[in-house]
């Protein structure tokens, strides 16, 4: 990962961080979780930039999820953001969450690609999140 692409991370965590501490409506407890979910992301988006994944799917991710943690309101909704985001099948179609990031789908769904074959469904989501991330 390159200096620029790290600053770009950095900044993204440093405002989101700073936006957690001046909520006066999160108590502390909250905020401390927060704060611990927003490491755990810049982590998570780190690891991805480290992997020379498209960095603009990168920067996306964290910018989302960064939104997401500063907008949450219980520890159970910091923890569901966290969580990478994997559709879940259901009765042949893909399924997902509030805290959905279609930019972690994609990255995810190549790097399962690299492991293995996709089935036809699976090939099929790949395609649809990259082009909805593309376009």
């Amino acid at each position: 990962m390159y200096f620029t692409e790290n600053l770009l991370i950095e900044a993204v965590y440093r405002h989101a961080r700073e936006v957690i501490l001046a909520d006066q409506r999160k108590m502390n407890p909250l905020k401390q979780a927060s704060l611990q979910a927003l490491i755990s992301v810049r982590q998570t988006v780190t690891g991805y930039a480290e992997d020379y994944f498209a960095f603009f799917l990168v920067l996306s991710i964290m910018e989302k999820k960064s939104r997401m943690i500063i907008t949450a309101s219980t520890k159970a909704e910091l923890q569901e953001i966290v969580k990478p985001s994997v559709p879940h099948w259901n009765f042949g179609d893909f399924r997902t969450g509030p805290y959905h990031v279609l930019e972690e789908e994609a990255i995810l769904w190549s790097e399962a690609s690299l492991e293995a074959p996709l089935n036809d469904d699976g090939g099929k989501a790949l395609s649809r999140s990259i082009f909805k991330t593309v376009s």
